[in-house]
């Protein structure tokens, strides 16, 4: 087996990065003998926008113990990590990340001058979502010590290729992961939770789910469910995510529809998440940001199998197609966004077509196969 040193986000921290090193590890137990190095401390609050992750046990666990010991303050703890990880025969990281960089740049270096082991880093953005000047001269510095990349869209690696000059057969197309995971825990009754978060049995209830940011486009979607209330008065929006901004910003949206709204803005913890999808009839992701790679909260719409309306952007066009496994709509665009929510609710034989084929389209992100292919990676890289 190959032996593969990882620097994991871990529990008790939760996440969609947590979540997402949790099931890769798992699903390659057979086929890689893992070192994971996970963190005891995170950044400041001072030096993040959003809350920092959760502490909380009740989610999944890496199968195998995972040594958390970095400590994102103390340059001596990265050290510690680099002499843990470099007695494997890949390290592997994950992430890149302005607050990341410093702790990655230092395993790296001491990695070119010392052990020379070969190095693995899954971008699953190339750049972070509201990115500066700087935080792409902190990710040239990473990028230019990693030897084999892992993208999850075919538009990364060609960013990659072309505006970072990495070598085409050096990146790999690997698909993210399903977040099935979230559809196991125990069930309520679709009424129990609508009655509990003050909806009826008879509203008709969209979805936006994951972080309130900016390029999410929550604006856009409360701008077009002025004029979805309009034609479908039962309509109710419903809003589940961490608040990365204050919420004042979003007072002239919501102005008017006040009441058609219910706005849950904290981290949904993993034993929640169903209750979510399980009360919605449908799922609007109305990014506008052209370098959204692939989408947390698209994987999860579509473990739950909901119809669902996205935006054309970035790579979750390379996945998803119109009219089978999910609605397209122009990132932006109000009058289309409200055009095809009201089309969606007010007919059922499309919402039921969507769904099957957002399940057809969950199939392709099974474990199994994201667990082969990266290990065909690994091989590659040791070749």
């Amino acid at each position: 087996m190959i032996r593969v040193g990882m620097l994991v986000h871990n529990p008790p921290f939760q996440g969609g990065i947590v979540q997402y090193c949790i099931l890769l590890a798992n699903s390659m137990k057979e086929y890689v003998d893992h070192r994971l190095v996970g963190f005891d401390k995170l950044y400041p609050p001072f030096f993040y926008k959003g809350k920092l992750p959760t502490k909380d046990r009740s989610g999944i666990r890496f199968y195998k113990r995972s040594y958390n010991f970095v400590t994102w303050y103390n340059p001596l703890s990265w050290v510690k990590a680099y002499n843990f990880l470099k007695n494997n025969q890949v390290i592997h990281l994950h992430w890149v990340s302005p607050l990341l960089t410093p702790l990655q740049y230092v395993i790296l270096v001491l990695n070119k001058f010392f052990a020379r082991k070969k190095t693995v880093l899954t971008c699953h953005n190339i750049e972070p979502h509201e990115s500066t000047a700087v935080d792409k001269v902190f990710t040239k510095a990473v990028f230019s010590k990693i030897d084999h990349f892992i993208v999850h869209a075919e538009q990364n690696r060609k960013r990659l290729v072309g505006d970072y000059g990495i070598k085409d057969s050096n990146v790999h197309v690997v698909p993210h992961g399903t977040f099935g995971y979230f559809t196991k825990w125990k069930k309520e009754s679709k009424a129990d939770l609508r009655k509990e978060m003050g909806l009826s049995n008879d509203d008709q209830v969209v979805l936006f789910f994951g972080y309130i940011r900016e390029y999410k486009g929550l604006r856009y979607l409360l701008r077009a469910m002025k004029e979805v209330i309009k034609e479908v008065p039962k309509a109710r929006l419903v809003v589940a995510g961490e608040l990365w901004q204050d919420l004042q910003e979003y007072e002239d949206d919501l102005e008017g529809i006040e009441k058609y709204v219910r706005m849950f803005p904290d981290y949904i913890l993993d034993k929640d998440v169903h209750k979510y999808f399980d009360l919605a009839d449908i799922m609007v992701l109305p990014y506008h940001n052209t370098e959204q790679t692939i989408s947390g909260p698209l994987l999860v719409g579509l473990a739950f199998n909901k119809p669902i309306i996205v935006s054309d952007v970035g790579g979750i066009m390379e996945v998803l197609k119109d009219g089978e496994n999910a609605m397209v709509v122009e990132g932006g665009n109000v009058n289309k966004l409200a055009h095809s929510v009201i089309k969606l609710l007010n007919d059922k034989k499309l919402q039921t077509k969507l769904s099957l084929g957002a399940r057809i389209a969950d199939s392709q992100f099974e474990w199994e196969r994201v667990a082969k292919k990266t290990a065909e990676v690994y091989e590659r890289v040791l070749e």
